[in-house]
C-alpha cells in the first residue's frame, strides 16, 4: 500500500526507508500482525512523534498479553475464539463447500475446521487453500 521498495541490506537503512515513506503519507494505517516477542517499532522506523501533521494509527495482533504490556499499547481488545458453528461458516465460505457436499464428504471438511480451534486466520489460510481442491467422493455429488 505504501509502494515501497526495501532494497537496502542493513536492518538500519530498511528502517530508514520505511520511516520517510510513513511520513510522505497523511494518514497511515499500520498492522504489525502475529507479534510473538516483544518489538521496538522504533527500530522498524514507525515513529509516532516523527509522523509531521498526519496521523498514524498502529495496530498490533498477538495471541500474548504480556506482549501488549511490554510494548505499552495503548489500547487491548481481547478477542475470543469463534464458536464451532461461527468457524465452520468461515471455514464453508473460505473452501466454497457446499452443505450437502460436506455431507457426502463424511463430515471430513467439519473435522478440518475443529482442528483450527476456532481461530480466525488458521481458518481462513486452511480454507482457502482447499479452496476447489476438495473432490465429491460419490458420482452425482454436487
Amino acid at each position: 500500500m505504501l509502494n515501497l521498495e526495501l532494497k537496502e541490506e542493513s536492518e538500519e537503512g530498511r528502517a530508514q526507508r520505511l520511516r520517510l515513506s510513513l511520513n510522505e503519507n497523511k494518514q497511515v494505517l499500520l498492522i504489525v500482525d502475529d507479534i510473538w516477542k516483544k518489538i521496538n517499532l522504533r527500530d522498524l522506523g514507525i515513529v509516532w512523534n516523527d509522523h509531521g501533521n498526519g496521523t498514524l494509527k498502529v495496530i498490533i495482533t498477538t495471541r500474548d498479553e504480556g506482549i501488549c504490556a511490554s510494548m505499552g499499547c495503548q489500547k487491548k481488545v481481547k478477542l475470543k475464539h469463534l464458536s464451532e458453528m461461527e468457524s465452520w461458516d468461515l471455514f464453508k465460505t473460505s473452501a466454497e463447500i457446499d452443505e450437502n457436499f460436506s455431507k457426502s464428504l463424511d463430515d471430513v471438511p467439519m473435522n478440518i475446521s475443529r482442528e483450527c480451534k476456532g481461530l480466525p486466520i488458521a481458518i481462513k489460510a486452511v480454507g482457502s487453500s482447499l479452496k476447489g481442491k476438495i473432490q465429491c467422493p460419490m458420482e452425482g455429488c454436487i
